[in-house]
């Protein structure tokens, strides 16, 4: 390979174009895994149950009352256990279906010049508005804003409630399709949440009612 042809090769790869399919592929790549990571999770949501929290045991109860102590606090540990596991699922849920995409609309945002060339991504009052003229909390407040609309469903807009008079532009589509995408996906996220906690809450009654039964032998 000559030399002039080498360095065509190295110019098409460094160049404007290269870099922002890089930059753009970049992101896709973040928010595929993301999602990936996310939708596994909210499988795994899917199949709990309150049942999980209450530890079975073959055979008929205990008797004695050494072993009804053991059996007592064993199913406080499993439902201790469950309740934590629970708790780490939830809270990867909110990393991977709410930061990490909050995190690369952010950046879409502040760095529109380069990625979303065109209309501001943002409005506010029905006029466009860079980030630069917003700041970074009112960045967060706005994305918080877009994950609860997106997690209460319609609630905030039949009510007029929101956190943020900032909004997406709808004159910028692929933003604004961007933003509808976070909704739903912390819609999913939040409801999974939700789901998570009350199996938890009616599990713990079971074992409650188990400890009673077993106590009531003592």
């Amino acid at each position: 390979m000559d030399t002039d042809r080498f360095d065509q090769i190295i110019a098409a790869l460094t160049g404007d174009i290269a870099l922002y399919a890089y930059s753009w592929a970049a992101i896709v790549l973040t928010l595929l895994i993301s999602l990936t990571v996310a939708r596994a999770l909210l499988n795994i949501a899917k199949t709990f149950n309150e049942a999980d929290v209450l530890r079975r045991y073959p055979g008929p109860p205990p008797t004695k009352s050494g072993s009804i102590d053991r059996r007592i606090r064993d199913l406080r540990q499993h439902a201790s256990r469950t309740a934590s596991a629970v708790a780490l699922r939830a809270l990867g849920l909110v990393v991977v279906g709410l930061v990490i995409p909050g995190a690369v609309i952010a950046v879409l945002v502040v760095q529109q010049d380069w990625f979303l060339p065109g209309p501001a991504a943002l409005a506010l009052n029905g006029q466009g508005v860079g980030a630069a003229e917003i700041g970074a909390l009112d960045l967060g407040v706005f994305l918080s804003d877009q994950a609860l609309r997106g997690g209460l469903a319609d609630t905030f807009e039949v009510f007029g409630l929101g956190i943020s008079p900032i909004e997406n532009n709808p004159d910028n589509l692929t933003f604004s399709g961007i933003i509808l995408a976070y909704r739903v996906l912390a819609g999913a996220v939040m409801l999974a949440i939700g789901y998570l906690i009350l199996r938890v809450i009616l599990g713990r009654r079971h074992v409650q009612a188990a400890i009673q039964r077993l106590e009531e032998g003592i």
